[in-house]
């Protein structure tokens, strides 16, 4: 994966959204991770620390691809508590960690704190991840709802995962609220198979957000967002 051939700097981050889904990597001076990653070869993959998995639908958890990321990467696999048991023959127990709402855990030396997705799912949750410098929310399939407020206003995230679409209740419109509730420094729609709903996603946010700066991904792109001492963000490549 093209992610690999960088190593980002202390000041800088690196994402690239993988599927048409949640399925998102993450690349920090210290850390890879993966949240909901599906129908990957563990053999195109370098070092993995932490997957996170948001909830049970088939496009966000693939036990086998989670079996062969833990196998060949050693990874720590994040799961809410009610669905680990789809995980555990596949995951050895001290790799296993289960999650529910408003719990706040440190992990391979990440500090995770998870909120309810509100999404119609057996278990489904969101996460804050705390790197050393920054912070990255990821909703999920949630909706926007209250507990995202506090998560803009206690951890401030630099950037924001917003999904916008596929699933009946998201929509550019939820993802944009997302981004008021969450304040971060940079918003990501994802969770789309429309170009539409991107752009009309961050055409909201650039009318009626601008301090905030909405970017587009392609499927694999990789991107850097750069930042300084007090996480104003200089560019974004």
């Amino acid at each position: 994966m093209e992610i690999y051939k960088e190593i980002p700097s202390d000041r800088a981050v690196l994402f690239s959204w993988i599927n048409r889904y949640g399925s998102v990597i993450i690349r920090t001076s210290e850390f890879t991770v993966f949240i909901d990653p599906i129908r990957m070869d563990a053999q195109e993959v370098g070092e993995v620390d932490l997957i996170l998995i948001t909830h049970e639908h088939k496009n966000h958890l693939d036990p086998l691809t989670v079996r062969k990321l833990h196998e060949k990467k050693k990874a720590t696999v994040v799961i809410p508590e009610k669905i680990a048991y789809m995980l555990r023959k596949y995951v050895k127990n001290d790799y296993l960690v289960t999650m529910n709402a408003k719990r706040c855990e440190e992990v391979c030396g990440i500090r995770i704190v998870a909120i309810e997705a509100i999404h119609p799912a057996i278990h489904s949750l969101a996460y804050l991840l705390s790197f050393k410098d920054f912070s990255i929310f990821h909703a999920g399939d949630s909706v926007p709802h209250s507990e995202m407020k506090v998560i803009g206003e206690k951890y401030k995230p630099l950037i924001t995962f917003c999904p916008v679409g596929i699933s009946r209740n998201l929509s550019p419109r939820s993802g944009f609220e997302i981004v008021k509730l969450t304040d971060p420094k940079v918003a990501i729609p994802i969770h789309t198979d429309k170009r539409k709903s991107l752009e009309e996603f961050s055409s909201l946010v650039s009318r009626y957000l601008p301090q905030v700066i909405a970017h587009q991904c392609e499927i694999l792109e990789v991107v850097r967002v750069e930042f300084d001492e007090k996480q104003r963000v200089s560019r974004i490549v």
